[in-house]
């Protein structure tokens, strides 16, 4: 056992080391590009106060936490939010003019896990009333009329493990809610889901239109919520380094040398 010890010493030492990469990467954007509101005979008018907020978070398994919430009537506001290793991070802006009209919201999230073991998400506007409120109404007009709703929207989403990378997500929702009429149900919706395991990846990367009309009576203010919100995690456990393997390979080796030393030198 002793004439093996160097020689595999000598292995370990000449064997080029591999650096393992091990990463999880999780990009989320969601943009609402000015909301649209068309009735087929009148005109629209927002009254004022027209609220935009935002609310932002990342936190990591390593103690990053940072949260931020920013609300501003008749104007524009965003925020961001990033945990100090930056394996987290969120940022958004919303806009509401009701003079122009402008409503305007967008939201994304980020994730990027290095090689260490660590769970990170982030995520803008998740789980938050909505990112643009108040009321408006229809005018210049008589009888009922029905009223269309435009939503473009930008979805990007892309997700990636390698290496020691777990697991990822990424879920782009949007909503447009007049909770006097329908209550909490939505009148336009959007929602993406993505998820990957180890060693995967994926992507949604799309410009589209929702649209649906609704029938409103003229002269009545009716209550506007519209929300963006963009979320991402992920999980990574990086694969040990080659030098810690063959370190642990050594201390093995040699606790058994100096166990059958020792067991030699008492038989003797």
């Amino acid at each position: 056992m002793r004439a093996s010890l160097p020689l595999v010493l000598g292995i370990a030492l000449w064997l080029p080391s591999h650096p393992v990469r091990a990463d999880v990467l999780v990009d989320t954007i969601l943009d609402l590009n000015t909301l649209q509101i068309v009735p087929a005979s009148g005109t629209v008018e927002f009254l004022s106060p027209l609220t935009a907020q935002v609310f932002v978070q990342a936190q990591d398994s390593l103690d990053g936490f940072d949260q931020n919430f920013v609300s501003v009537t008749d104007g524009s506001t965003d925020s961001v939010g990033t945990t100090p290793g930056l394996l987290a991070s969120a940022s958004g802006s919303a806009t509401g003019i009701p003079t122009v009209p402008i409503l305007f919201a967008d939201a994304a999230s980020n994730v990027d896990i290095p090689n260490i073991a660590a769970f990170a998400s982030s995520s803008s506007n998740g789980s938050f009333p909505g990112s643009l409120s108040g009321l408006f109404e229809i005018v210049g007009t008589t009888g009922p009329v029905s009223v269309q709703f435009n939503a473009p929207l930008f979805v990007d989403q892309f997700l990636s493990t390698s290496g020691g990378g777990i697991s990822a997500s990424s879920e782009v929702i949007f909503n447009l809610l007049l909770p006097d009429i329908n209550g909490g149900s939505p009148i336009l919706f959007f929602d993406n889901p993505l998820s990957i395991g180890p060693n995967a990846s994926a992507s949604f990367a799309k410009s589209l239109m929702l649209t649906d009309s609704v029938t409103l009576q003229p002269d009545t203010p009716y209550f506007l919520i519209a929300g963006v919100d963009a979320e991402s995690s992920g999980m990574n456990v990086p694969e040990p380094s080659f030098f810690a393997i063959t370190t642990l390979g050594l201390s093995a080796l040699l606790a058994a040398a100096t166990l059958r030393r020792k067991r030699s030198e008492l038989v003797n």
